[in-house]
């Protein structure tokens, strides 16, 4: 998310946000809507030519659109598909649980996370309308030593040291777009999270992604967690990377919290990272 915003969009340290429209072809991919009401049609055309002949001839048979809907070829109507509901949080220590399964194409929800074992130190992390409280083994650093971003772009930025068998840290980077706030720019930013990584066997890399959405107080809360391999860093990428990202919004937000670095170093620290995320707190 480091960068400035460009045009309302957001440039990235080594990537641009384009946004194309979706080819006629794409369509394909979600004909319920389309396909029920062309059917829909079909049905009840071949209802009144079926009654017109019954009247004529006085017949009882059964009407070529009732033999459709019997072998099972009646398309199911938009909005009938299941969706996967969101988590929410108690009060006291929110957990994020695991709920149905998402359709194909679409991030699942995350597994349960367990925070019970983190302790929160009383270093409290400030910024602009929201404050944090600092995990234990958290290291600040100064944003400006990432040379890949401008030191202006994030607001804090924070080491997770890894363990001596482990090849790198990994990095908490924290940025504020105020201007880049509601659905259409939370969803914006998601794909482009997801852009940003790439699997070894071509899956689609959303359909490994584990997301939570929920609130904490006046904070609202959405979590990716991304695995794969991490693009930059040389050809080829960083293999065996992980990031796990979210979008804190609140009334002067929202803030954009990003943690990359090698895949057991950031699992290592995931509920470290997510206890760190619901102590978001308002303030004035």
């Amino acid at each position: 998310m480091d960068g400035d915003p460009v045009g309302g969009f957001h440039r990235d340290d080594s990537e641009v946000v384009v946004i194309v429209n979706m080819p006629t072809q794409a369509r394909a991919c979600h004909p319920f809507e389309h396909t029920f009401l062309r059917s829909t049609g079909n049905m009840i055309g071949r209802k009144r030519a079926n009654a017109m002949v019954l009247a004529a001839i006085g017949l009882l048979v059964t009407p070529v659109a009732c033999r459709e809907e019997s072998a099972g070829n009646t398309p199911r109507p938009p909005g009938a598909a299941a969706t996967a509901p969101t988590a929410t949080l108690p009060a006291d220590r929110p957990s994020i649980a695991p709920t149905a399964s998402a359709p194909a194409g679409e991030p699942k929800t995350m597994d349960e996370v367990d925070t019970s074992g983190v302790k929160l130190t009383e270093d409290t992390l400030t910024l602009t309308g929201i404050s944090f409280k600092l995990p234990e083994g958290w290291v600040r650093e100064d944003p400006a030593m990432n040379p890949q971003s401008p030191g202006l772009s994030r607001k804090a930025q924070i080491r997770l040291p890894k363990t001596d068998n482990e090849p790198a840290d990994a990095i908490v980077a924290i940025t504020h777009f105020p201007n880049m706030k509601g659905p259409q720019m939370d969803a914006m930013n998601l794909q482009r999270w997801y852009g940003q990584f790439i699997q070894p066997d071509g899956q689609p890399t959303a359909e490994l992604v584990g997301k939570a959405v929920f609130s904490v107080g006046d904070v609202a809360l959405t979590i990716v967690d991304i695995p794969g391999t991490m693009k930059g860093g040389g050809r080829g990428g960083k293999p065996n990377y992980r990031m796990v990202a979210a979008i804190v919004d609140h009334a002067k937000g929202p803030h954009f919290v990003k943690v990359t670095g090698p895949n057991a170093v950031v699992l290592r620290w995931k509920a470290s990272i997510v206890a760190f995320l619901q102590s978001a707190e308002v303030n004035q």
